[in-house]
């Protein structure tokens, strides 16, 4: 192989896909880049076996190949200063990278050993809008698992109904994010998609802007398509928990109250509360609710905001962390947060009746 390429343009795609390159991962074949250079069909690609994303790439070629280049290329590019670089296999495991008068002789590998892309044989195909995709992201993405050995809690559900609803679901088993919407795509049968956070991730990526995300899916992977961007994600295999069961229907304590007003009341909270549990308590009574923390080490904090409020008195303890997480991706003037007992699931939502989110989080003993 021996190609020629614009530094602009090897820097930008590079800089797509550099994501996926676990440059210190235990699996030298994922730590490199694939380079396909043919003239009908010339492409990089990078993967963490989970997900895989492809982009064509404009070069010059002087001789037909494909091999596999070190993570660490892209810092290469970033410091040359030529305009235009070259890319030449010179012996078994070595190529030449050469601009300007800068040199390499960079260590690569046979792309045979790299991981195939497999093909897609798509049992549905459907569309979303980029703003909407990116919108369901922001607003569940938070709330799933990190490290859950219960491993569907660390993916976000797609859930898409034969009535054109979509649900996308996270939760880590102390709180829920969901967000809902409806589109055109109608599937003859429910669809529940499990993809991972890293995943979910790099489809945020590659979402943003104008335009639409195209989603072909089969037993074991999605493939996504926008623009010349296509990404793999594998299907993740588990038994999510049936959300729906868990969200309050009957919580008679509700209260409104401005979100910018409460988010700066609990970030001035989260500063003393102990920084293990982020523990604020909620005193709500009438038309007012008094917020506090305190940590033995530091001090209290204690303030107090307006409300509006129906129901009866109530002490209640939350993760300021987890509230901070919830009401952040509200975007409305005022939120509402319903609640029944002081150890019971916690709803939160905006205070529009038709808004496409909704959050539940579990209070904490005070």
């Amino acid at each position: 192989m021996h190609v020629q390429i614009k530094r602009e343009e090897l820097l930008k795609r590079l800089s797509d896909i550099q994501y996926l390159v676990d440059k210190k991962g235990s699996l030298v074949i994922i730590n490199h880049f694939l380079l396909n250079a043919q003239e009908k069909n010339s492409f990089i690609m990078a993967t963490d076996l989970e997900t895989a994303i492809k982009e064509p790439i404009n070069l010059d070629i002087l001789q037909e190949g494909r091999y596999c280049l070190i993570g660490k290329l892209i810092d290469i590019v970033r410091e040359l200063e030529g305009d235009t670089i070259s890319i030449e296999f010179i012996e078994e495991g070595w190529m030449k990278i050469r601009s300007d008068k800068s040199n390499y002789r960079l260590a690569c590998m046979n792309a045979s050993d790299f991981p195939a892309w497999p093909t897609i044989d798509p049992k549905e195909r459907f569309s979303l809008p980029n703003e909407i995709i990116l919108d369901m992201i922001n607003k569940t993405l938070y709330a799933a698992g990190e490290a859950d050995s219960r491993y569907a809690l660390n993916c976000l559900l797609f859930h898409i109904k034969p009535d054109g609803t979509i649900n996308m679901v996270g939760t880590d088993g102390h709180r829920l994010a969901l967000s809902t919407r409806r589109i055109d795509f109608k599937p003859q049968n429910e669809m529940k998609i499990l993809l991972s956070k890293r995943s979910l991730s790099e489809i945020k990526r590659v979402v943003a802007g104008e335009g639409s995300l195209e989603m072909l899916l089969d037993k074991n992977y999605l493939l996504l398509k926008t623009g010349e961007i296509e990404l793999l994600c594998r299907v993740i295999e588990g038994n999510f928990p049936n959300y729906e069961n868990v969200i309050p229907v009957n919580n008679d304590k509700i209260m409104v109250v401005k979100k910018e007003s409460i988010v700066k009341v609990l970030k001035r909270a989260s500063i003393i509360s102990k920084e293990k549990t982020s523990l604020v308590r909620f005193d709500i009574d009438d038309k007012k609710v008094l917020v506090s923390a305190n940590n033995p080490d530091f001090g209290e904090y204690r303030d107090e905001l307006e409300i509006e409020y129906v129901g009866d008195a109530i002490s209640i303890g939350f993760s300021s962390r987890f509230l901070l997480d919830a009401l952040n991706v509200i975007d409305t003037e005022k939120v509402k947060i319903t609640m029944k007992e002081s150890l019971t699931a916690t709803l939160i939502t905006s205070d529009k009746d038709d808004y496409d989110y909704k959050s539940i989080v579990m209070p904490m003993r005070l």
